[in-house]
């Protein structure tokens, strides 16, 4: 690929990220993609029997006995996937799926949306959700001690805390009743200290690979048995398939499936990679 090729390449990328239309239509073939890869029924099946455990064994907060913790136990069907806000997002993108495929067997399943504000990302959530509320207090105290004061309306429920590092920052403060899942979503340095400050408090940790499983159970061995990978792609390796290209071209793909932006996912970094391998 010549030099001038990829300058051209680009100023195209450039382009893309300026533009609000384009980012919305990436976000819907996202999550087409994403409901055609993801075996949901197998993958609620998996992240519920493990959520569902602390049924039997308890969650013991930072304030109970091993008897009150036993004692507060509830069955439930309410899952509450909480998130800080609705912006372009493959963790978003899941909770969508697994909420709507909750709901049509029978759960009870809704985003929980937590910023001080209705809405400001431009996006609407296409499955059940609930907006935490305009509280008065917008500080992140009191964003998270509101959050506390929802739970106190549901008798209880599974709680599955994403990329939400407020208010699962009051982990300790929520009864037994409640089972959390805590969902390690990237191989970040925020979900490592978010998990390993926290997940005492969580029923279970869910990693989306086995390379952050294994860096958080390193981190903290005491979670080796109750941390799990579950891929957001359920779709077996050997099913996926891949042009080969002649092993006499030049040519180089790259192949890119995330979200175009430069925050998190660098994606201009990909330009010099390909002048690299170039």
């Amino acid at each position: 690929m010549a030099r001038a090729a990829i300058d051209t390449m680009a100023e195209k990328v450039i382009s893309i990220l300026q533009n609000p239309a384009v980012e919305q239509a990436g976000l819907q073939r996202g999550q087409e993609i994403i409901a055609a890869q993801l075996n949901s029924e197998r993958y609620m099946n998996s992240l519920l029997e493990l959520a569902c455990k602390y049924m039997q064994t308890g969650r013991i907060g930072s304030f109970e006995s091993a008897e009150q913790g036993q004692a507060n136990l509830h069955p439930t069907r309410t899952v509450l996937f909480v998130t800080p806000t609705w912006i372009l997002s493959g963790v978003n993108s899941v909770i969508e799926i697994l909420v709507n495929h909750l709901n049509n067997s029978g759960w009870d399943a809704k985003a929980l949306i937590t910023a001080p504000h209705l809405d400001t990302s431009g996006f609407t959530p296409n499955c059940a959700h609930e907006y935490l509320g305009n509280y008065g207090d917008r500080s992140n105290n009191g964003r998270a001690n509101y959050f506390l004061k929802y739970l106190e309306t549901h008798a209880s429920a599974i709680v599955v805390m994403a990329f939400d590092h407020i208010t699962s920052s009051v982990s300790s403060l929520i009864p037994s009743k409640y089972g959390l899942v805590g969902m390690l979503q990237s191989d970040e340095d925020i979900y490592y200290e978010t998990a390993y400050r926290l997940g005492r408090y969580w029923t279970r940790l869910v990693a989306v690979t086995d390379t952050i499983q294994g860096t958080i159970t390193e981190m903290n061995p005491g979670f080796t048995d109750k941390t799990t990978t579950l891929p957001n792609s359920c779709v077996p390796l050997g099913q996926i398939p891949f042009p080969r290209l002649s092993k006499t071209s030049d040519e180089i793909r790259i192949v890119y499936t995330g979200r175009l932006g430069t925050g998190q996912k660098n994606t201009p970094f990909f330009l010099p990679l390909a002048r690299e391998l170039y």
